[in-house]
């Protein structure tokens, strides 16, 4: 890539980290401010609010990078840094990281904890949490300080990032006709990327086998589901009357029971998907950035390569996805409530009720105030209000920023359709 090329790229980068450090402490935010579960009150939370930390940290230096890399190396675009400055933002960067590693994993293994062996959010905070937090914590710190002592944290891709993976300048030691060594060694990279890629392999290999354990319990509940149970069903009585019988269904007393199993695997295909679209987003996002490194400590030059692309486009947008997923559920279940709305629409109306879903009441009421304005400019105003529903009756309005949103997204893409 030319040098044209490489300043775009690093624009670009940019740009995506400042998007997905909004994103994730928006979701931050929604945490913190949700009243429905007390905010850090259960594991969920808690852990998507460490990972959004983690993101943000993340997203944060690798904007910082470029402009903290020794203004030295001939090879950095627009660095205005020391490597000390470098090695600071890669210590964060290296900690980051790791734990955004590890909290994925940790993420999916609590869905595997409640729906497969249906431990509650109280027995999962006493028994496994705090231990997870604090290895979590240890593994990453560790790993940036080794790093950090051996002169290993050093700017890579350009100077498009500080990291771990590679000495300075890039590809040095690497043969007889390369450069020497300023900083850091092969050896020690080497060794480095060893332990790095002991704790990723770990990680990914747990994400694996928790993906299995958990699409497997979802196919054993749905061939439980689909096989008939004997003797279980509805049971039957027929009442007389004059000229003919009537057979009226009655409820057995094993239909509550059938339900509530249907209840639970529905829940648990939930769960699953969440987990999956959580560990698809990962490595959408951040196993391409690792390949990169690895180019880098085998001498290849990660700036030319076929990764390019995804680590300028795709890194850092963790924050975007994680929140498009954490608000999923919410926006499903307002879908069906409100199909004539779009999915962004609904999305905005969560991120608007601060990371809750609004109550049907509110929506209906809101659109109801829409629609009356539409039809009172329209002078049909007396057809419609007849039809408002029974339970809203005597809802008290409360026009407030979430009402408001709603009711002005309504009114617009009805008179959009009137229009058309």
């Amino acid at each position: 890539m030319n040098t044209r090329s490489l300043k775009a790229a690093q624009i670009i980068k940019c740009i995506n980290a400042s998007i997905s450090c909004i994103a994730s402490s928006v979701l931050m935010a929604m945490i913190l401010t949700e009243r429905t579960r007390s905010g850090l009150a259960s594991p969920y939370s808690r852990i998507i609010f460490a990972l959004s930390i983690a993101d943000i940290l993340f997203s944060f230096t690798t904007l910082i990078s470029p402009f903290a890399s020794a203004k030295e190396n001939p090879d950095a675009l627009f660095a205005i840094g020391s490597f000390k400055s470098c090695e600071a933002i890669g210590f964060v960067h290296i900690v980051a990281i790791t734990c955004l590693v590890y909290y994925t994993v940790f993420l999916t293994y609590y869905f595997l904890k409640r729906i497969k062996y249906k431990m509650t959010p109280r027995d999962f905070a006493q028994k496994e949490e705090k231990f997870f937090h604090v290895v979590f914590i240890v593994i990453a710190c560790s790993l940036a300080i080794f790093s950090l002592v051996s002169e290993s944290i050093n700017p890579l891709i350009n100077g498009s990032i500080c990291s771990i993976g590679g000495s300075y300048p890039e590809g040095c030691g690497l043969s007889v006709e390369s450069p020497l060594c300023e900083r850091g060694s092969p050896n020690k990279t080497k060794l480095l990327t060893l332990i790095g890629g002991i704790i990723l392999g770990s990680a990914f290999l747990a994400l694996v086998v928790i993906l299995y354990l958990f699409t497997r319990h979802v196919y054993q509940q749905e061939r439980e589901l689909e096989i008939p149970a004997r003797g279980i069903g509805r049971q039957t009585t027929r009442r007389h009357h004059s000229n003919e019988d009537h057979q009226e269904d009655i409820p057995g007393p094993d239909d509550e029971s059938e339900q509530k199993e249907k209840n639970n695997f529905v829940l648990t295909k939930q769960a699953f998907y969440q987990s999956l679209l959580y560990v698809s987003s990962f490595l959408l996002v951040y196993l391409p950035m690792m390949i990169a490194m690895m180019q880098n400590v085998s001498g290849q030059n990660a700036s030319d390569s076929e990764w390019r692309f995804w680590l300028d486009t795709i890194i850092p947008l963790g924050g975007v996805f994680n929140i498009l997923i954490y608000t999923r559920p919410k926006v499903l279940k307002l879908q069906e409530q409100f199909p004539m709305l779009m999915k962004w629409e609904l999305f905005l109306i969560v991120l608007m009720k601060g990371g809750e879903t609004p109550s049907m009441a509110d929506v209906r009421a809101a659109m109801d105030l829409a629609n009356a304005e539409m039809i009172q400019e329209q002078g049909f105003e007396e057809d419609h209000h007849e039809q408002r529903e029974s339970n809203l009756l005597s809802y008290d309005l409360d026009v407030s920023r979430e009402s408001e949103f709603i009711s002005s997204v309504y009114q617009t893409r009805s008179s959009f359709w009137m229009r058309g």
